[in-house]
């Protein structure tokens, strides 16, 4: 019971910590404009404090079938996840990201369901939609098009930044469950910086960091410490112990902290467009997972 407490703790704490990352990943993407050497960033530095942790706690030897799918999933995360949300955090705003943020638990109940073949209930379906008209309202522009170098441009690469979170938590959380969090999260920083040092080292070693404005370094440390390894470990012990619909209804959290956070800093306005599309996806992921929430009393999932 109490390791239960704590993972609820995990996953809440992983997603205030991500929730003020919306904030600093789009401003410091926009002032330094380089966000492939902020990926490269986070990936070393996560990968010198990983890598040797993993190696101490590593007691099991990976089946070819557990390497594979850490393959998979470290792609996901390196190139699916954190590539496109610093890429969409160019041309968004912090508060649409977030919003969108909110449709992990309708892409994992979606990816779960066809990994079980399970059928979906009207109400889920209904919700679904509901779910992804309100994301379809941060997607196109007042000319109802997805242009290159846009918001809707960076919100379409948010959603699939969202869209690539839940397909590894699903995929993960066997090998998570035989390996633990550390050892996993090692062997994917590990192959993270293999598929990305021979594309971004050499730009990225090249940056005079220390010449940077105090701000800028401010920024870039909070997310590659807090915005990174912290929430990164927190996330996956999470994971271990309760289920991917868990995962996701958390991600609640983000938009609230990062609305507060992007309030305080006067860095973008609540408009009627993210007030719509927050309404309809709100709306959506509570139909598409209410009979999960434990004071619905349900009883058994359908």
């Amino acid at each position: 019971m109490k390791r239960r407490i704590t993972s609820h703790l995990d996953l809440i704490f992983s997603n205030i910590l991500y929730g003020v990352n919306f904030s600093y990943f789009i401003s410091l993407v926009k002032s330094w404009g380089s966000f492939q050497d902020i990926l490269f960033y986070q990936i070393l530095f996560a990968s010198l404090f990983f890598i040797p942790l993993s190696i101490i706690y590593y007691k099991n030897r990976f089946t070819w079938r557990e390497v594979v799918r850490i393959v998979i999933v470290s792609t996901l995360v390196t190139y699916g996840s954190m590539y496109t949300l610093l890429w969409g955090a160019k041309y968004t705003t912090p508060i649409s990201a977030s919003i969108i943020a909110t449709l992990g638990p309708v892409f994992t109940l979606f990816v779960s369901r066809i990994v079980s073949k399970t059928k979906i209930v009207l109400s889920r379906k209904i919700g679904m939609l509901l779910a992804f008209v309100g994301a379809g309202i941060l997607l196109v522009d007042h000319r109802g098009v997805i242009v290159h170098g846009t918001e809707s441009f960076g919100n379409l690469l948010i959603l699939v930044s969202v869209f690539c979170i839940a397909i590894q938590t699903i995929i993960i959380k066997p090998v998570l469950n035989r390996h633990g969090t550390v050892v996993v999260i090692g062997c994917y920083y590990f192959v993270g910086l293999l598929i990305t040092a021979p594309f971004f080292a050499t730009d990225a070693f090249l940056v005079d960091v220390m010449s940077m404005p105090l701000m800028i370094q401010l920024e870039m440390l909070y997310i590659l410490i807090f915005g990174t390894i912290i929430p990164s470990f927190l996330l996956y012990r999470g994971v271990e112990k309760l289920t991917a619909i868990h995962t996701a209804l958390y991600r609640y959290i983000q938009p609230v902290m990062t609305i507060i956070v992007a309030a305080l800093r006067g860095q973008e306005r609540f408009d009627n467009a993210d007030l719509v599309s927050a309404i309809f996806i709100f709306s959506g992921v509570l139909l598409t997972v209410s009979i999960y929430i434990p004071f619905c009393n349900r009883g058994k999932a359908e």
